[in-house]
């Protein structure tokens, strides 16, 4: 029963989700009606970074686009209506140009959600965290690499690395990676969005989840109610139906898992 019930989730979450931005639309009425201030990850950042005081109370929208970079349009545009810039991380795989100009002309902040160490583990087959450490050069360089093609277009310096589902069987986060200090430095990243600093100093981090939970600990209009400020990631792949960028990401999935 637990895997029919299981099944039917993972069915419904990939092809059956219904369009939730109205929802969306409404959540951003509310916080506008609480006197919320608005801020991305970098304005953030750039705030606690000069010991500047922050305004509560503030929400910080920070989206992973992992599957439908068309889905970051309808989410910015329903943003910039209510007169809020977010922050948005594209994976090198929904990297669309022309798309990430638009949103970065609406004055929303753009970067790079980063996962080589996954990448290189699925295309090299390294199976052990040890395996991982001694390759960490050769990932370096492959990000690196990576960073410098979508540089040719845009300047990127916030970061966040990207959860593969080989990460957690290496048990080993792409995070790991921005860990190098001089990394950082010769690359220009002004912060990685898993940075402790960043972490304490916004507190509570809210995050959407696939259905049935939906949120995870709470809803964004519970800790509105209650006048929290909160860091809120959202995942537009579960907010609007994709059918055709769904089945190419499980196909992909399943052709890595098969080759890993």
């Amino acid at each position: 029963m637990n895997r029919l019930i299981h099944f039917y989730y993972s069915v419904y979450n990939n092809f059956l989700v219904p369009d939730k931005l109205r929802e969306y639309r409404e959540i951003l009425d509310l916080a506008t009606t609480h006197g919320y201030t608005f801020l991305t990850l970098e304005d953030f950042h750039r705030a606690i970074s000069g010991n500047a005081q922050v305004q509560e109370k503030y929400i910080i929208i920070r989206h992973d686009i992992d599957t439908d970079p068309s889905a970051a349009l309808e989410f910015a545009r329903a943003e910039t209506e209510h007169g809020i810039h977010a922050t948005y991380f594209f994976r090198l795989k929904t990297w669309d140009q022309k798309i990430v100009a638009v949103i970065k002309a609406q004055g929303h902040e753009v970067g790079y959600h980063f996962e080589e160490i996954a990448s290189y583990a699925k295309q090299h087959r390294l199976r052990s965290a040890r395996a991982i450490e001694q390759s960490l050069p050769l990932i370096k360089a492959m990000f690196c690499k990576n960073l410098t093609s979508l540089r040719k277009h845009d300047t990127i310096s916030s970061f966040a690395s990207h959860g593969d589902f080989a990460n957690r069987i290496l048990g080993v986060s792409n995070s790991l990676l921005l860990q190098d200090e001089n990394l950082r430095e010769e690359q220009g990243i002004v912060y990685e969005a898993y940075d402790e600093q960043l972490i304490e100093a916004y507190g509570t981090h809210l995050s959407d989840k696939p259905y049935p939970q939906r949120y995870s600990p709470n809803s964004p209009q519970e800790l509105i109610k209650r006048g929290d400020s909160f860091l809120w990631l959202s995942h537009p792949r579960w907010w609007r139906r994709n059918l055709r960028g769904n089945l190419v990401e499980l196909k992909d999935r399943i052709i890595e898992g098969i080759l890993w």
